[in-house]
């Protein structure tokens, strides 16, 4: 069903209601009188010739009376082109009213069944009473303009349809609303993560004082190892000279004297 808007999610159609023929009727008498204005002249010229002008041939009677029936046919054609493109629709949620106001000028209003007051259907007047045809208006709730669409199929039992979609559209929305709302108490709030969970101060721990810095000890630096003294040589002990012996006196005699310094020479030399 091409309705010309895209219903929403789980949304479905209960009732599609058109306008009444009615509003084709000055659509379809224009065309008709766009036919017979051209039968007319035709018949006229056919039989009274001589009164007609003689710029007036059969071949431009004939262009005329081709113009005149394409446009008729297009008048009708568009006409009722714009007639189907005007109804009202009625959802589980929401009533739309399309209007299609010429062939380049058109409206889409809807209005969900939960701010629907009241609904009426009227039949004005003798020729609607006897066709079955009228207007349906809706009170809508706060300030805005009533929602009305002119000249529909048995208003009274549209005006029924919708209200008995808002009575059973009100209820369920309300039923949704206290569960989800029973739902939401019901359920326990949002976790908080431990990390994020504030902690009351007087269970905080007492901060712990800073611990002092260790004191490093200098190292102590190893004193230079003292150099080694020098070793002097020692120096060997001179030994005395050793007195030469006095000469003994030997009872050969007394010793020479070149004898015993070579005695003694001998002797330091060991």
């Amino acid at each position: 069903m091409d309705l010309g808007f895209t219903l929403a999610k789980d949304e479905t159609v209960l009732r599609k209601v058109n306008r009444h023929w009615i509003v084709l009727v000055p659509v379809v008498a224009s065309s008709i009188g766009a036919i017979l204005i051209a039968v007319g002249i035709t018949y006229l010229y056919g039989r009274y010739r001589s009164n007609f002008p003689a710029t007036m041939t059969g071949t431009g009677l004939m262009i005329f009376d081709v113009i005149m029936v394409v446009f008729a046919i297009g008048l009708f054609y568009a006409g009722f082109w714009v007639y189907r493109r005007n109804f009202l629709v009625l959802t589980n949620q929401h009533l739309v009213r399309v209007e299609q106001k010429g062939l380049f000028a058109r409206s889409v209003s809807q209005l969900a069944l939960a701010r629907v007051q009241d609904v009426s259907g009227s039949v004005p007047g003798f020729l609607p009473t006897v066709l079955g045809y009228g207007n349906l208006t809706v009170e809508t709730a706060g300030a805005e303009d009533n929602f009305v669409f002119t000249n529909i199929y048995t208003p009274a039992d549209v005006a029924s349809a919708c209200l008995k979609a808002h009575e059973a559209y009100t209820p369920s929305v309300e039923a949704t609303e206290q569960a989800q709302a029973v739902q939401a108490a019901a359920l326990p709030p949002n976790p908080v993560p431990p990390a994020e969970m504030p902690i009351p101060m007087a269970t905080l721990p007492p901060e712990p004082a800073p611990a002092p810095a260790p004191s490093v000890e200098p190292t102590p630096t190893p004193a230079p190892a003292p150099a080694p003294a020098p070793v002097m040589p020692v120096a060997e002990p001179i030994a005395a000279p050793t007195p030469a012996p006095e000469p003994v006196a030997d009872e050969q005699g007394p010793i020479p004297l070149a004898e015993s310094v070579t005695a003694s020479i001998d002797h330091r030399d060991q």
